[in-house]
Protein backbone atom coordinates (compact mmCIF):
# COMPACT_ATOMS: atom_id res chain seq x y z
CA UNK A 1 0.00 0.00 0.00
CA UNK A 2 1.54 3.62 -0.78
CA UNK A 3 3.04 5.28 2.17
CA UNK A 4 0.01 8.28 2.11
CA UNK A 5 -2.84 5.94 2.12
CA UNK A 6 -1.00 3.88 4.47
CA UNK A 7 -1.34 6.76 6.98
CA UNK A 8 -4.44 8.01 6.53
CA UNK A 9 -5.63 4.41 6.95
CA UNK A 10 -3.60 3.90 10.60
CA UNK A 11 -5.30 7.70 11.54
CA UNK A 12 -9.17 6.33 10.91
CA UNK A 13 -8.76 2.85 11.59
CA UNK A 14 -9.40 3.47 15.40
CA UNK A 15 -12.65 5.59 14.54
CA UNK A 16 -16.17 4.05 15.71
CA UNK A 17 -17.92 5.84 13.37
CA UNK A 18 -17.15 5.59 9.90
CA UNK A 19 -19.18 9.36 8.94
CA UNK A 20 -15.59 10.33 10.36
CA UNK A 21 -14.34 9.62 7.10
CA UNK A 22 -14.96 12.27 3.98
CA UNK A 23 -15.32 10.68 0.69
CA UNK A 24 -12.47 12.12 -1.01
CA UNK A 25 -10.65 10.23 2.33
CA UNK A 26 -12.04 7.61 1.10
CA UNK A 27 -10.94 7.53 -2.37
CA UNK A 28 -7.17 8.06 -1.31
CA UNK A 29 -7.56 5.38 1.59
CA UNK A 30 -8.97 2.85 -1.35
CA UNK A 31 -7.01 3.95 -4.44
CA UNK A 32 -10.12 5.42 -6.53
CA UNK A 33 -13.12 3.16 -7.32
CA UNK A 34 -10.93 0.25 -6.88
CA UNK A 35 -9.48 -1.52 -3.42
CA UNK A 36 -6.23 -2.59 -2.25
CA UNK A 37 -5.03 -5.59 -3.07
CA UNK A 38 -3.85 -6.86 0.31
CA UNK A 39 -3.17 -4.31 3.66
CA UNK A 40 -1.63 -5.23 7.19
CA UNK A 41 -3.80 -3.26 10.33
CA UNK A 42 -3.02 -3.96 13.66
CA UNK A 43 -1.00 -7.23 12.88
CA UNK A 44 -3.82 -9.05 11.05
CA UNK A 45 -3.51 -9.38 7.19
CA UNK A 46 -6.01 -9.20 4.73
CA UNK A 47 -6.59 -9.42 1.11
CA UNK A 48 -9.00 -8.18 -1.16
CA UNK A 49 -10.61 -8.41 -4.73
CA UNK A 50 -11.00 -5.15 -6.80
CA UNK A 51 -14.40 -3.94 -6.71
CA UNK A 52 -15.40 -1.61 -9.49
CA UNK A 53 -18.17 0.76 -8.14
CA UNK A 54 -20.15 1.16 -11.61
CA UNK A 55 -20.11 -2.54 -12.01
CA UNK A 56 -23.22 -4.43 -11.70
CA UNK A 57 -24.34 -6.13 -8.10
CA UNK A 58 -23.55 -9.78 -9.71
CA UNK A 59 -20.62 -8.75 -11.29
CA UNK A 60 -19.03 -7.46 -7.96
CA UNK A 61 -20.47 -10.79 -6.20
CA UNK A 62 -18.17 -12.59 -8.82
CA UNK A 63 -14.82 -10.84 -8.44
CA UNK A 64 -15.37 -11.36 -4.72
CA UNK A 65 -15.43 -15.21 -4.78
CA UNK A 66 -12.56 -15.00 -6.67
CA UNK A 67 -10.77 -12.81 -4.24
CA UNK A 68 -8.68 -15.17 -1.43
CA UNK A 69 -10.30 -15.42 2.02
CA UNK A 70 -9.37 -13.26 5.51
CA UNK A 71 -6.05 -15.08 6.53
CA UNK A 72 -6.25 -14.13 10.24
CA UNK A 73 -9.15 -13.37 12.35
CA UNK A 74 -11.05 -10.20 11.91
CA UNK A 75 -9.49 -7.45 14.00
CA UNK A 76 -12.15 -6.13 17.12
CA UNK A 77 -15.34 -4.76 16.45
CA UNK A 78 -14.30 -1.37 18.11
CA UNK A 79 -12.74 -0.57 14.61
CA UNK A 80 -13.58 0.53 11.91
CA UNK A 81 -14.30 -2.38 9.30
CA UNK A 82 -12.56 -2.28 5.97
CA UNK A 83 -14.39 -2.77 2.77
CA UNK A 84 -13.58 -6.58 2.99
CA UNK A 85 -16.19 -9.40 3.27
CA UNK A 86 -15.38 -11.06 6.36
CA UNK A 87 -15.94 -14.94 6.45
CA UNK A 88 -17.38 -16.31 9.64
CA UNK A 89 -18.65 -13.00 10.84
CA UNK A 90 -22.01 -12.16 12.82
CA UNK A 91 -24.97 -13.24 10.12
CA UNK A 92 -22.98 -16.10 8.73
CA UNK A 93 -20.96 -16.13 5.63
CA UNK A 94 -20.23 -13.52 3.04
CA UNK A 95 -21.58 -14.51 -0.57
CA UNK A 96 -18.20 -16.73 -1.41
CA UNK A 97 -17.37 -19.73 -2.52
CA UNK A 98 -19.92 -21.90 -0.14
CA UNK A 99 -22.45 -19.50 -0.46
CA UNK A 100 -23.53 -18.29 -4.31
CA UNK A 101 -26.99 -16.71 -3.74
CA UNK A 102 -27.24 -13.03 -2.98
CA UNK A 103 -28.51 -11.50 -0.35
CA UNK A 104 -32.04 -10.94 -1.65
CA UNK A 105 -31.50 -14.51 -2.23
CA UNK A 106 -31.04 -15.31 0.85
CA UNK A 107 -33.92 -13.96 2.62
CA UNK A 108 -34.63 -10.60 0.47
CA UNK A 109 -37.07 -11.69 -2.15
CA UNK A 110 -40.10 -9.18 -3.04
CA UNK A 111 -42.48 -12.06 -2.24
CA UNK A 112 -41.35 -12.37 1.40
CA UNK A 113 -41.34 -8.50 3.03
CA UNK A 114 -41.63 -9.72 6.40
CA UNK A 115 -37.96 -10.82 5.76
CA UNK A 116 -36.28 -8.36 4.86
CA UNK A 117 -35.23 -7.32 8.41
CA UNK A 118 -34.03 -10.43 9.91
CA UNK A 119 -32.61 -11.07 5.92
CA UNK A 120 -30.64 -7.56 6.24
CA UNK A 121 -29.16 -8.80 9.73
CA UNK A 122 -28.39 -12.20 8.46
CA UNK A 123 -26.22 -10.99 5.04
CA UNK A 124 -25.47 -7.37 5.56
CA UNK A 125 -21.02 -7.82 6.12
CA UNK A 126 -20.85 -3.70 7.26
CA UNK A 127 -18.18 -3.30 4.48
CA UNK A 128 -19.56 0.72 4.77
CA UNK A 129 -19.66 1.02 0.91
CA UNK A 130 -23.13 2.35 1.35
CA UNK A 131 -22.52 4.55 4.31
CA UNK A 132 -19.51 6.41 2.35
CA UNK A 133 -22.39 7.22 -0.60
CA UNK A 134 -24.73 8.36 1.75
CA UNK A 135 -24.92 10.79 4.33
CA UNK A 136 -28.45 8.56 5.99
CA UNK A 137 -26.57 5.65 6.65
CA UNK A 138 -23.35 7.49 7.63
CA UNK A 139 -25.60 9.27 10.12
CA UNK A 140 -28.08 6.47 11.46
CA UNK A 141 -25.58 3.65 11.00
CA UNK A 142 -25.14 0.00 8.94
CA UNK A 143 -28.52 -1.24 7.01
CA UNK A 144 -27.49 -4.65 9.30
CA UNK A 145 -27.61 -2.05 12.92
CA UNK A 146 -30.74 -0.29 11.32
CA UNK A 147 -32.86 -3.71 10.72
CA UNK A 148 -31.46 -5.36 14.58
CA UNK A 149 -32.23 -2.09 16.42
CA UNK A 150 -36.07 -1.05 14.64
CA UNK A 151 -38.80 -1.07 16.41
CA UNK A 152 -41.55 0.46 15.43
CA UNK A 153 -42.92 0.89 18.91
CA UNK A 154 -40.23 3.84 20.15
CA UNK A 155 -40.78 7.26 18.27
CA UNK A 156 -37.03 7.86 17.38
CA UNK A 157 -36.87 4.44 15.62
CA UNK A 158 -39.83 4.58 13.84
CA UNK A 159 -39.04 8.31 12.21
CA UNK A 160 -35.65 7.15 11.14
CA UNK A 161 -36.43 5.45 7.89
CA UNK A 162 -38.41 8.27 6.85
CA UNK A 163 -35.23 10.64 6.68
CA UNK A 164 -34.04 7.97 3.34
CA UNK A 165 -34.68 9.22 0.57
CA UNK A 166 -34.86 5.42 -1.02
CA UNK A 167 -33.06 6.58 -3.82
CA UNK A 168 -31.11 2.72 -3.99
CA UNK A 169 -27.70 4.02 -4.64
CA UNK A 170 -26.75 1.53 -1.27
CA UNK A 171 -27.99 -1.42 -3.42
CA UNK A 172 -26.00 -0.36 -6.45
CA UNK A 173 -22.97 0.21 -4.64
CA UNK A 174 -23.39 -3.39 -2.07
CA UNK A 175 -21.45 -5.84 -2.88
CA UNK A 176 -23.55 -9.00 -2.00
CA UNK A 177 -26.11 -7.05 -3.67
CA UNK A 178 -28.30 -6.29 -0.96
CA UNK A 179 -31.13 -3.32 -0.85
CA UNK A 180 -30.89 -1.00 2.35
CA UNK A 181 -33.64 0.81 0.72
CA UNK A 182 -36.16 -1.77 0.21
CA UNK A 183 -35.46 -2.72 3.80
CA UNK A 184 -36.18 0.69 5.23
CA UNK A 185 -39.30 1.13 2.44
CA UNK A 186 -40.56 -2.06 5.03
CA UNK A 187 -40.05 0.02 8.04
CA UNK A 188 -41.66 2.63 6.94
CA UNK A 189 -44.86 0.47 6.41
CA UNK A 190 -44.80 -1.14 9.42
CA UNK A 191 -44.08 2.59 11.27
CA UNK A 192 -47.59 3.38 9.49
CA UNK A 193 -49.50 0.57 10.11
CA UNK A 194 -48.28 0.75 14.25
CA UNK A 195 -49.44 4.25 14.49
CA UNK A 196 -52.13 3.75 12.26
CA UNK A 197 -51.92 6.70 10.81
CA UNK A 198 -49.91 8.59 8.21
CA UNK A 199 -46.97 11.31 9.53
CA UNK A 200 -48.29 15.08 10.05
CA UNK A 201 -45.08 16.44 8.21
CA UNK A 202 -46.23 14.85 4.79
CA UNK A 203 -49.74 16.31 4.80
CA UNK A 204 -48.93 18.78 1.75
CA UNK A 205 -47.48 15.84 -0.57
CA UNK A 206 -50.77 14.04 0.49
CA UNK A 207 -52.73 16.33 -0.82
CA UNK A 208 -51.51 17.23 -3.74
CA UNK A 209 -51.92 13.11 -4.53
CA UNK A 210 -55.59 13.58 -3.59
CA UNK A 211 -56.01 16.12 -6.05
CA UNK A 212 -54.35 14.27 -8.48
CA UNK A 213 -56.54 10.91 -8.64
CA UNK A 214 -59.76 13.13 -7.81
CA UNK A 215 -62.75 13.47 -10.25
CA UNK A 216 -61.77 17.16 -10.78
CA UNK A 217 -58.28 16.87 -12.28
CA UNK A 218 -58.30 13.26 -14.06
CA UNK A 219 -59.62 12.39 -17.35
CA UNK A 220 -59.23 9.21 -19.12
CA UNK A 221 -59.96 9.44 -23.11
CA UNK A 222 -59.23 6.40 -25.28
CA UNK A 223 -60.06 6.24 -28.99
CA UNK A 224 -61.32 3.68 -30.52
CA UNK A 225 -58.79 0.47 -30.67
CA UNK A 226 -56.51 2.33 -28.64
CA UNK A 227 -54.57 0.08 -26.70
CA UNK A 228 -51.52 2.65 -25.91
CA UNK A 229 -51.88 5.69 -23.49
CA UNK A 230 -49.92 8.92 -22.70
CA UNK A 231 -49.73 9.02 -19.40
CA UNK A 232 -47.70 12.35 -18.44
CA UNK A 233 -47.74 12.35 -14.80
CA UNK A 234 -48.62 14.81 -12.16
CA UNK A 235 -45.64 17.10 -12.29
CA UNK A 236 -44.96 17.31 -16.03
CA UNK A 237 -48.47 18.39 -16.64
CA UNK A 238 -48.45 21.24 -14.36
CA UNK A 239 -45.07 22.49 -15.01
CA UNK A 240 -45.41 22.35 -18.76
CA UNK A 241 -48.56 21.41 -20.16
CA UNK A 242 -47.62 22.61 -23.58
CA UNK A 243 -44.83 20.27 -23.73
CA UNK A 244 -47.31 17.61 -22.84
CA UNK A 245 -49.24 18.22 -25.68
CA UNK A 246 -46.49 18.49 -28.15
CA UNK A 247 -45.25 15.06 -27.17
CA UNK A 248 -48.65 13.83 -27.40
CA UNK A 249 -48.80 14.84 -31.05
CA UNK A 250 -45.60 13.72 -31.92
CA UNK A 251 -46.65 10.38 -30.28
CA UNK A 252 -49.64 10.07 -32.20
CA UNK A 253 -48.01 10.77 -35.53
CA UNK A 254 -46.31 7.38 -34.80
CA UNK A 255 -49.53 5.73 -33.16
CA UNK A 256 -53.03 6.89 -34.35
CA UNK A 257 -55.24 5.32 -31.69
CA UNK A 258 -53.39 6.50 -28.60
CA UNK A 259 -55.27 7.39 -25.91
CA UNK A 260 -54.16 9.98 -22.94
CA UNK A 261 -54.77 9.47 -19.35
CA UNK A 262 -54.63 12.48 -16.50
CA UNK A 263 -54.11 10.68 -13.20
CA UNK A 264 -51.58 10.02 -10.86
CA UNK A 265 -49.48 7.05 -10.21
CA UNK A 266 -50.00 7.48 -6.22
CA UNK A 267 -45.58 7.12 -5.39
CA UNK A 268 -46.20 8.99 -2.82
CA UNK A 269 -48.37 7.12 -0.64
CA UNK A 270 -46.21 3.97 -1.68
CA UNK A 271 -43.15 5.34 -0.97
CA UNK A 272 -44.79 6.66 2.58
CA UNK A 273 -45.71 3.59 3.71
CA UNK A 274 -49.75 3.76 2.90
CA UNK A 275 -49.25 0.30 0.88
CA UNK A 276 -52.71 -1.06 1.36
CA UNK A 277 -54.17 2.55 -0.31
CA UNK A 278 -51.45 2.58 -3.01
CA UNK A 279 -52.54 -0.90 -3.96
CA UNK A 280 -55.94 -0.09 -3.83
CA UNK A 281 -55.66 2.95 -5.68
CA UNK A 282 -53.34 2.16 -8.76
CA UNK A 283 -54.87 -1.23 -8.81
CA UNK A 284 -58.21 0.34 -9.79
CA UNK A 285 -56.49 1.82 -12.27
CA UNK A 286 -54.63 -1.03 -13.59
CA UNK A 287 -57.92 -2.81 -13.71
CA UNK A 288 -59.82 -0.49 -15.11
CA UNK A 289 -57.01 0.36 -18.42
CA UNK A 290 -56.67 -3.47 -18.82
CA UNK A 291 -60.46 -3.96 -18.99
CA UNK A 292 -61.09 -1.80 -21.16
CA UNK A 293 -58.01 -3.21 -23.85
CA UNK A 294 -55.52 -1.06 -23.21
CA UNK A 295 -52.15 -2.97 -23.01
CA UNK A 296 -48.85 -0.38 -23.09
CA UNK A 297 -48.27 2.40 -21.01
CA UNK A 298 -46.29 5.23 -22.31
CA UNK A 299 -44.82 7.67 -19.55
CA UNK A 300 -42.65 10.84 -19.06
CA UNK A 301 -41.73 10.55 -15.77
CA UNK A 302 -39.51 8.10 -14.51
CA UNK A 303 -41.19 7.52 -10.94
CA UNK A 304 -44.86 7.12 -12.93
CA UNK A 305 -42.03 4.56 -14.97
CA UNK A 306 -40.65 2.53 -11.43
CA UNK A 307 -44.52 2.29 -10.49
CA UNK A 308 -45.80 0.69 -13.17
CA UNK A 309 -43.10 -1.81 -14.20
CA UNK A 310 -43.11 -3.40 -10.62
CA UNK A 311 -46.88 -3.17 -9.95
CA UNK A 312 -48.56 -2.82 -13.95
CA UNK A 313 -48.81 -6.83 -13.55
CA UNK A 314 -49.58 -7.01 -17.71
CA UNK A 315 -49.15 -3.34 -18.55
CA UNK A 316 -46.06 -2.75 -20.62
CA UNK A 317 -44.75 0.38 -19.74
CA UNK A 318 -41.86 2.00 -21.75
CA UNK A 319 -40.69 5.60 -21.74
CA UNK A 320 -41.65 8.77 -24.48
CA UNK A 321 -38.02 9.04 -24.70
CA UNK A 322 -37.64 5.70 -25.91
CA UNK A 323 -40.68 6.33 -28.56
CA UNK A 324 -39.12 9.58 -29.67
CA UNK A 325 -36.26 8.60 -30.62
CA UNK A 326 -37.40 5.71 -32.74
CA UNK A 327 -40.39 8.05 -34.16
CA UNK A 328 -38.42 10.95 -35.19
CA UNK A 329 -37.59 14.54 -33.61
CA UNK A 330 -39.24 17.57 -33.92
CA UNK A 331 -37.54 20.01 -35.79
CA UNK A 332 -36.55 22.38 -33.02
CA UNK A 333 -33.31 23.21 -34.40
CA UNK A 334 -29.68 22.93 -32.75
CA UNK A 335 -27.44 24.72 -30.50
CA UNK A 336 -23.91 24.78 -29.04
CA UNK A 337 -22.71 23.99 -25.65
CA UNK A 338 -22.04 21.19 -23.01
CA UNK A 339 -23.77 19.66 -21.29
CA UNK A 340 -24.10 17.06 -18.28
CA UNK A 341 -26.82 14.39 -17.44
CA UNK A 342 -28.77 13.78 -14.48
CA UNK A 343 -29.95 10.41 -14.19
CA UNK A 344 -33.45 10.45 -11.88
CA UNK A 345 -32.22 7.80 -9.25
CA UNK A 346 -35.70 5.95 -9.76
CA UNK A 347 -34.45 4.59 -13.30
CA UNK A 348 -30.89 4.21 -12.32
CA UNK A 349 -30.86 0.59 -13.38
CA UNK A 350 -33.08 1.68 -17.14
CA UNK A 351 -29.77 1.24 -19.01
CA UNK A 352 -32.22 1.70 -22.22
CA UNK A 353 -33.56 4.59 -20.73
CA UNK A 354 -30.11 6.30 -20.29
CA UNK A 355 -29.04 5.51 -23.67
CA UNK A 356 -32.19 6.97 -25.12
CA UNK A 357 -31.94 10.23 -23.08
CA UNK A 358 -28.25 11.12 -24.47
CA UNK A 359 -29.12 10.18 -27.66
CA UNK A 360 -31.49 12.57 -27.82
CA UNK A 361 -29.53 15.47 -26.44
CA UNK A 362 -26.62 13.57 -29.29
CA UNK A 363 -29.24 14.31 -31.58
CA UNK A 364 -29.38 18.25 -30.64
CA UNK A 365 -25.35 18.74 -31.13
CA UNK A 366 -24.29 18.83 -28.08
CA UNK A 367 -21.61 16.72 -26.70
CA UNK A 368 -22.26 15.25 -22.69
CA UNK A 369 -19.58 14.98 -20.17
CA UNK A 370 -20.49 12.90 -17.76
CA UNK A 371 -20.42 13.42 -13.67
CA UNK A 372 -19.02 10.78 -11.69
CA UNK A 373 -22.05 9.43 -10.25
CA UNK A 374 -24.45 8.71 -13.53
CA UNK A 375 -26.09 5.66 -14.82
CA UNK A 376 -26.70 2.84 -12.25
CA UNK A 377 -24.59 5.06 -9.32
CA UNK A 378 -26.62 7.98 -10.36
CA UNK A 379 -27.47 10.74 -6.69
CA UNK A 380 -30.49 11.57 -5.52
CA UNK A 381 -31.92 15.09 -6.71
CA UNK A 382 -32.90 15.41 -3.14
CA UNK A 383 -36.48 14.57 -3.84
CA UNK A 384 -36.48 11.03 -3.10
CA UNK A 385 -38.92 9.56 -0.71
CA UNK A 386 -40.23 12.84 0.53
CA UNK A 387 -37.05 12.96 2.82
CA UNK A 388 -37.08 16.72 2.44
CA UNK A 389 -40.85 17.05 4.33
CA UNK A 390 -38.85 15.28 7.32
CA UNK A 391 -35.31 15.81 7.40
CA UNK A 392 -34.38 18.61 5.33
CA UNK A 393 -30.56 18.09 6.04
CA UNK A 394 -30.15 15.17 4.00
CA UNK A 395 -32.46 16.39 1.26
CA UNK A 396 -30.07 19.69 0.86
CA UNK A 397 -26.85 18.15 0.78
CA UNK A 398 -28.10 15.26 -2.33
CA UNK A 399 -28.70 18.42 -3.95
CA UNK A 400 -25.18 20.11 -2.94
CA UNK A 401 -23.35 16.82 -4.21
CA UNK A 402 -25.08 17.02 -7.50
CA UNK A 403 -24.21 20.99 -7.60
CA UNK A 404 -20.51 20.26 -6.86
CA UNK A 405 -20.34 17.25 -9.73
CA UNK A 406 -22.26 19.52 -12.18
CA UNK A 407 -19.49 21.90 -11.73
CA UNK A 408 -21.15 24.67 -13.58
CA UNK A 409 -22.64 22.86 -16.23
CA UNK A 410 -25.79 22.89 -17.66
CA UNK A 411 -27.70 20.09 -16.26
CA UNK A 412 -30.02 17.90 -18.68
CA UNK A 413 -32.23 15.53 -16.98
CA UNK A 414 -35.92 13.77 -17.71
CA UNK A 415 -37.62 14.26 -14.50
CA UNK A 416 -40.09 17.31 -13.57
CA UNK A 417 -39.03 17.01 -10.05
CA UNK A 418 -35.67 16.85 -10.40
CA UNK A 419 -35.47 20.07 -12.44
CA UNK A 420 -37.40 21.53 -9.90
CA UNK A 421 -35.17 20.74 -6.83
CA UNK A 422 -31.60 21.03 -8.52
CA UNK A 423 -33.14 24.39 -11.02
CA UNK A 424 -33.13 26.25 -7.16
CA UNK A 425 -29.19 25.84 -6.97
CA UNK A 426 -27.35 25.39 -10.68
CA UNK A 427 -28.44 25.67 -14.44
CA UNK A 428 -31.17 22.61 -15.10
CA UNK A 429 -33.53 21.84 -17.89
CA UNK A 430 -35.65 19.18 -18.75
CA UNK A 431 -34.48 17.00 -21.70
CA UNK A 432 -38.51 17.91 -23.79
CA UNK A 433 -37.36 21.82 -23.39
CA UNK A 434 -34.20 20.82 -25.37
CA UNK A 435 -35.90 19.01 -27.84
CA UNK A 436 -38.76 21.36 -28.76
CA UNK A 437 -36.76 24.55 -27.74
CA UNK A 438 -32.90 23.88 -27.54
CA UNK A 439 -31.66 27.76 -27.79
CA UNK A 440 -33.87 28.96 -25.38
CA UNK A 441 -33.17 25.83 -23.02
CA UNK A 442 -29.49 26.24 -23.48
CA UNK A 443 -29.71 30.45 -22.67
CA UNK A 444 -31.49 29.58 -19.76
CA UNK A 445 -34.87 31.35 -21.07
CA UNK A 446 -37.51 28.47 -20.73
CA UNK A 447 -39.56 28.89 -17.47
CA UNK A 448 -42.15 26.20 -15.98
CA UNK A 449 -45.04 26.79 -13.88
CA UNK A 450 -44.96 27.16 -10.00
CA UNK A 451 -47.58 26.16 -7.67
CA UNK A 452 -49.90 27.31 -7.59
CA UNK A 453 -50.13 27.93 -11.09
CA UNK A 454 -49.42 24.37 -11.96
CA UNK A 455 -52.97 23.02 -11.00
CA UNK A 456 -54.68 25.93 -13.10
CA UNK A 457 -52.51 24.46 -15.45
CA UNK A 458 -53.36 20.58 -15.21
CA UNK A 459 -56.98 22.02 -15.69
CA UNK A 460 -56.64 23.67 -18.55
CA UNK A 461 -54.70 20.22 -19.99
CA UNK A 462 -57.98 18.69 -18.74
CA UNK A 463 -60.28 21.03 -21.05
CA UNK A 464 -58.01 21.02 -24.12
CA UNK A 465 -57.93 17.34 -24.13
CA UNK A 466 -61.71 16.86 -23.63
CA UNK A 467 -62.14 19.02 -26.87
CA UNK A 468 -59.47 18.16 -29.20
CA UNK A 469 -59.13 14.33 -28.64
CA UNK A 470 -62.11 12.34 -29.98
CA UNK A 471 -62.76 9.18 -27.61
CA UNK A 472 -64.27 6.44 -28.03
CA UNK A 473 -64.24 5.69 -23.87
CA UNK A 474 -63.81 8.82 -21.22
CA UNK A 475 -64.14 8.84 -17.34
CA UNK A 476 -62.80 11.06 -14.76
CA UNK A 477 -62.11 9.26 -11.67
CA UNK A 478 -64.76 9.10 -8.74
CA UNK A 479 -62.72 7.26 -5.98
CA UNK A 480 -64.47 8.95 -3.07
Amino acid sequence: MPGGSQSICNAYIHCQSISKIGFSDFNRIFNGNNLFESCTLKGQKYSYGKIDFHSTANERRALMEDRPRVLEEQPSHTFCRLPVIFEGVEGGQAAGKGSKESGRERGMAEDKPVDRLSGMVASCVECWMCQQECEFLSHYGTPKQLARTFDPGIQALRDAPFACSLCGLCESVCPVGLSPARMLLEMRRRSVRHTCAAYSQHGRIFQYEARGISRRYTHYALPRGCDTVFFPGCTLSGARPETVLQVFQCLRGHSPSLGIVLDCCTKPSHDLGRQEYFEAVFGEMKAYLLEHGVRTVLVACPSCYSVFKEYGGDLAVRTVYELLLEAGLPRGGTASGTVTVHDPCAVRDEQAIHEAVRALIRAQGLPIQEMEHHGRTTLCCGEGGAVGFFSPKFSRNWRDRRKMEAADRRIITYCSGCVNLLGAVTPTSHVLDLIFEPRATLAGKIRASKAPFTYWNRLRLKRRFKKTLKAAVTRERNLY
